[in-house]
């Protein structure tokens, strides 16, 4: 349980440093533990409620008395709704395409995710 519990503690100090989801970090943890991908990616999303929430709760604290018009603390409300909505229509259909997918196609197009993903980053630090 230690070890679990510092792993799920570096991963979630990466994330917040990156400014990237949850799930970038623990579905390729789970990946490398020999978890199905499918369960992978469900564990995922079950634990991006509470990332999310945790995340929001930073935001909110620490942006109180910023003065930013149309916002509680660092969250923009004009943009908190579009994406609340899109994430409750998306993320059912997601999971309907993951289940879909034989598990290798999945893994694959996961890992091209993740090399775009660092490509981007990569390309904004710079």
């Amino acid at each position: 349980r230690l070890f679990t519990a510092i792993l799920a503690s570096v991963g979630g100090l990466i994330c917040g440093l990156a400014g990237i989801g949850g799930g970038n970090v623990v579905v390729p943890t789970l990946l490398f533990f020999n978890t199905q991908v499918v369960r992978a990616t469900a564990a995922a999303s079950a634990l991006g409620l509470a990332i999310a929430l945790a995340g929001s709760l930073g935001y909110l604290w620490n942006g109180l008395g910023s003065g930013i018009d149309n916002s509680i603390g660092y969250i923009y409300l004009p943009a908190l709704v579009p994406i609340a909505f899109a994430c409750l229509i998306f993320a059912p259909l997601g999971v309907h395409f993951a289940h879909a997918l034989n598990s290798q196609v999945l893994r694959k197009l996961f890992g091209i995710l993740m090399i775009a993903i660092a490509a981007q980053m990569i390309y904004s630090a710079y």
